[in-house]
């Protein structure tokens, strides 16, 4: 898949959690696009008390035309450094978009790239 199809994906997903309105879980709204690019997505979510903003960034490295290869990062600005977690704000909109179900679809995460995993509890709310 060329990187604008996963780029897409997630820009309609971040369109689609961008009200607060119609969510099963308060991970999944509140989010908006800072910037966007053919090589960068740049996100970010605040949180529904407003305590709590999370900007993510993907980058996209089209390796060649038949995949492309994803990096995420998240920094999380917090009065309560335990909600949210920030593996599962990335790992949600990956999902929602349905990027984690593509064909040859590939998580690599260890403890020093992905400190908050071990933690955490996606897909529940708050």
């Amino acid at each position: 898949m060329p990187c604008s199809e996963p780029a897409s994906a997630l820009v309609s997903q971040v369109k689609a959690w961008s009200t607060t309105e119609d969510h099963d879980s308060q991970e999944r709204c509140m989010y908006e696009i800072m910037k966007e690019s053919p090589t960068a997505l740049e996100i970010r979510r605040t949180s529904l008390d407003a305590n709590t903003t999370t900007e993510m960034t993907f980058t996209f490295t089209p390796p060649g035309l038949v995949f492309c290869k994803m990096m995420a990062q998240s920094t999380t600005t917090s009065h309560n450094a335990t909600m949210p977690n920030d593996y599962c704000l990335l790992y949600n909109l990956m999902n929602g978009s349905g990027l984690t179900h593509e064909y040859l679809y590939k998580e690599i995460c260890n403890d020093d790239m992905c400190p908050s995993k071990e933690s955490a509890i996606c897909n529940n709310e708050e």
